[in-house]
């Protein structure tokens, strides 16, 4: 990355938080440079500007995406926001590896245009534990749904039932 102003780029971030199309492509030009220099105080520095405008919604977008973007081995980011104003934000990503998927799923969203404040991005960059998981029951309703276009289709009867059946765990004592 060239010519890259860290103040001007804080400053138009800071503008940009109402539009989040254009929040999420400076948000973006920000990382990049703080994983090129190693440095995350940049992505702090947005997160204050967030957090200065009392944006809950982006303070969350922003962690949830350097959270995904420092997910590629075992040792996770952690985002340190103090209660007391005086003290800074910090974001710890020793020993984090950069997750080469979540940078390109953010890079596809910029150049699509995509808001940072939307669906997409989020879900993009929302943690597993937090993506509701399928219950059984609505597993069976995708499987019917699935069944009856296929048969629809492709002018094909199926006869018999199909059934989804939960994995079973075991758990050594």
């Amino acid at each position: 990355m060239t010519d890259f102003n860290a103040k001007e780029n804080l400053n138009l971030f800071g503008r940009s938080l109402g539009n989040g199309a254009t929040m999420g492509a400076l948000f973006c030009d920000g990382v990049l440079h703080a994983m090129e220099n190693k440095n995350t105080n940049h992505i702090a520095a947005m997160y204050s500007k967030a957090k200065a405008q009392d944006d809950g919604a982006a303070m969350r977008t922003i962690k949830s995406t350097v959270l995904a973007l420092y997910s590629g081995n075992d040792v996770a980011a952690k985002i340190i926001d103090p209660v007391d104003i005086s003290k800074p934000i910090v974001i710890k990503t020793k020993g984090c590896a950069i997750n080469d998927d979540m940078v390109k799923a953010m890079k596809l969203l910029v150049v699509g245009e995509k808001s940072m404040r939307g669906k997409i991005w989020g879900d993009t960059f929302k943690a597993d534990a937090d993506k509701p998981q399928k219950t059984v029951a609505e597993c069976q309703v995708a499987l019917d749904k699935f069944m009856q276009k296929l048969t629809a289709d492709n002018g094909v009867e199926i006869t018999g039932s199909v059934v989804v059946v939960a994995p079973t765990l075991q758990i050594a004592a």
